[in-house]
């Protein structure tokens, strides 16, 4: 806070020592001042003293009270079942106190309830202790085992405290159920946002809506932290089904499975579905496989584009359009040129490929390829 003061008359000496000085805090909590005291918020202030007839500027550094709150997906737990819709995801909430004084009575609220009410959250939890050795860095705040994901229930402790300039990290997780074979919008996860709250020396409450990432102040390193940009729940599911063609290898038929028999000599063509059930669309797709040694892919298989037969995959993207793509293209690129495949990886959007700049919540396709029992 910076002011003038003019003594050039002697009805203007009333302003000399000892005056008081009003002023509005960052968060709108009004103080008074005297010279050569402390502030409402603890702060030291510099005397004075003018004289009749002066003219000066004075600098006083009044107390800030200043609260940062990050929101970032930390990882997605699923089975390997590719039945199974359920998935848990872990976030990691990270507190920064960019005040110049300590704020206690720290509150911390993430409407799960709300924010995911179209997903059927369930199973609040809170990551401590031996959970924590799974996270890094580890959380630093003591949590409330009652967190039930309301908007009113505060997921740490009562009487917790965050130093000047410290930061803090919690973790949280819950489930939601999410059939990537159904309609939007259940397919669409929510983007969200969580708040925190602490109080100053003075009782002013001071409140911040989370940005996206790890850090309160975002990008900019202002040390204000300002933004309050939505996390998002961005990744893909992938299906990998097969069924047995007999001994044609040309065409196959019936229903896929996620787990099937056969006999030396049959075929079996497996498709590998992918779904990007993020809630904002993605820019890179990759689908890579593991093929059991004992049975060899099988080359030259599909056709659709390449009527002499040397297409060893069959593509659909998300654009519908299907694409035969032979084991030498640019996009395999962990495919050997020549003798058996074991694994491989496709890159789905590259532009020799599907040449598609995103995928958008709800789009899929699928990946054909066949192998032979020996």
């Amino acid at each position: 806070l910076t002011f003038d003061v003019n003594l050039n008359s002697a009805s203007e000496a009333t302003y000399q020592n000892p005056a008081t000085v009003s002023y509005t805090d960052p968060t709108s909590a009004t103080a008074t001042v005297s010279p050569g005291g402390t502030d409402s918020l603890g702060q030291s202030v510099p005397g004075l003293n003018y004289a009749s007839g002066s003219s000066t500027n004075e600098d006083i550094t009044i107390g800030e009270i200043i609260l940062g709150i990050a929101k970032a997906l930390d990882r997605i737990i699923h089975g390997n079942d590719a039945t199974d819709n359920l998935y848990t995801l872990v976030y990691r909430l990270t507190l920064e106190n960019f005040s110049t004084v300590a704020l206690s009575d720290l509150e911390l609220f993430d409407d799960v309830v709300t924010q995911f009410s179209g997903l059927s959250p369930s199973n609040y939890n809170i990551w401590i202790l031996a959970n924590s050795a799974l996270l890094s860095p580890a959380a630093t705040l003591t949590l409330n085992g009652s967190w039930d994901g309301t908007a009113a229930s505060n997921i740490l402790t009562s009487g917790q405290s965050i130093a000047i300039g410290d930061t803090e990290i919690v973790y949280i997780s819950f489930d939601v159920i999410v059939d990537p074979t159904v309609a939007a919008p259940n397919n669409t996860l929510r983007d969200n946002s969580a708040t925190a709250n602490g109080t100053s020396p003075s009782s002013t409450v001071v409140s911040d809506t989370s940005t996206n990432g790890t850090d309160p102040d975002g990008t900019d390193n202002d040390d204000t932290p300002d933004e309050s940009d939505v996390t998002p729940a961005s990744f893909v599911k992938l299906i990998k089904e097969v069924r047995n063609c007999g001994s044609s290898l040309s065409s196959c038929s019936g229903a896929y499975v996620t787990s099937e028999t056969g006999e030396p000599g049959d075929y079996l063509e497996y498709r590998i579905r992918y779904y990007n059930i993020s809630s904002q669309a993605i820019s890179t797709l990759e689908v890579s496989d593991t093929l059991v040694t004992e049975t060899p892919f099988q080359e030259d298989t599909y056709s659709l584009l390449t009527p002499s037969g040397i297409a060893e995959f069959s593509l659909v993207c998300p654009d519908t359009t299907t694409v035969d793509l032979d084991r030498t293209d640019a996009a395999m690129t962990t495919t050997p040129a020549v003798g058996p495949i074991t694994s491989f990886e496709i890159d789905v959007m590259a532009a020799t490929v599907c040449n598609v700049a995103s995928i958008t919540p709800a789009e899929h396709g699928y990946l054909l390829f066949k192998v032979k029992i020996p």
